[in-house]
């Protein structure tokens, strides 16, 4: 349906070329999205193992909590730890310990083992340019911008090289 509206506006190679771009404009977004899940997912379960196995109260929820905070890069966890603070420190304070040690390794991994990883292959962006993302983000559009800030990056990058790329077929 679409390709047939740009091809009603815009003549048949221009219409061809647009669609070619959004197509791969929604697979940096689902790469990224998907590389999200899976990271998160990841510091989730660490949260929850490493809770559990010290007998920490809220060990399931917290590690969903943290998981899917986890998807707001930067900020969401750090919500979802304090939200898990005020829960064990009610039940428990004591536990408290475990639960920053949680945090701490789930945290670390994330920041120095999977996330980078997930992120470069996805799409294709340095750490610099990832925080850059995550922080332009959040200041035009608050959680929501943190969380597409770092697609959205991906797509200029990705216009950013076919302009290049079209420049130098030009001369």
């Amino acid at each position: 349906f679409i390709n047939n509206i740009f091809s009603i506006i815009f003549e048949r190679e221009k219409a061809k070329s647009i669609m070619v771009f959004l197509g791969e404009s929604r697979e940096v977004l689902l790469k990224f999205v998907w590389g999200r899940i899976i990271v998160s997912t990841a510091v989730g379960i660490i949260t929850f193992l490493v809770m559990f196995l010290s007998g920490t109260p809220y060990a399931l929820l917290s590690g969903i909590m943290i998981g899917v905070g986890n998807m707001i890069p930067y900020i969401g966890s750090i919500i979802a730890g304090a939200i898990a603070v005020l829960l064990v420190g009610l039940a428990e304070p004591f536990k408290l310990i475990f639960l920053g040690l949680a945090i701490l390794i789930a945290q670390t991994v994330d920041g120095w083992v999977i996330g980078p990883k997930i992120v470069s292959e996805t799409v294709g962006m340095g750490t610099f340019w990832v925080v850059v993302a995550v922080l332009i983000g959040g200041s035009l559009f608050g959680p929501v911008g943190m969380f597409f800030g770092v697609p959205a990056f991906g797509i200029l990058k990705l216009i950013y090289i076919k302009l290049l790329n079209k420049r130098g077929d030009s001369n």
